[in-house]
């Protein structure tokens, strides 16, 4: 009797640690990919402001105001780029809505978005549009936040005119 219960804890303690390998599987297929790059252009406005934020699958983030000609570098944590990850693809990126189109509409003091992403893969989605507000609420709101946030690093001392 003493053996059998020896086997059947066993068998539990096997059963257990396969059980937990598939658990840790099914939560890595999970995770969002990765993207080679995500970019946000802001432009627009009376002052005419163009500004860019790139951002690579690796984390590096590089900022640059084409107007002011100054640019500036950073690097994301791993926990922010899969949050950045999360969120793209959360976002319903418009490939027909090109930012030529969404950018003939007359607004003179409205600002221009265009996000772009290439995905891991090289797929490429792209979503533009117009407005004095910024997008509506939801992903694409809240990745517009997060990159734009870095458009903050152009006026710190980090940044630079050799932008190439």
């Amino acid at each position: 009797m003493e053996g059998m219960t020896m086997r059947i804890v066993t068998l539990l303690a096997v059963a257990s640690i396969l059980l937990g390998c598939v658990q840790a599987q099914g939560r890595k297929a999970q995770e969002p990919a990765r993207f080679q790059r995500l970019t946000l252009v802001v432009s627009g406005g009376f002052a005419g402001v163009v500004r860019e934020v790139r951002v690579d699958g690796k984390g590096r983030v590089r900022v640059i105001d084409h107007r002011r000609g100054i640019c500036a570098q950073g690097r994301l944590d791993p926990a922010e780029l899969d949050e950045l990850s999360a969120l793209a693809d959360q976002v319903g990126f418009d490939r027909k809505n090109t930012p030529s189109d969404v950018f003939r509409r007359r607004c003179p003091d409205c600002m221009n978005y265009a996000l772009k992403l290439i995905g891991a893969r090289g797929e490429e989605r792209s979503s533009s549009w117009t407005g004095g507000g910024g997008p509506e609420r939801g992903p694409r709101q809240a990745l517009v936040g997060k990159l734009a946030a870095w458009f903050a690093l152009l006026e710190s001392a980090g940044s630079r005119r050799d932008c190439q």
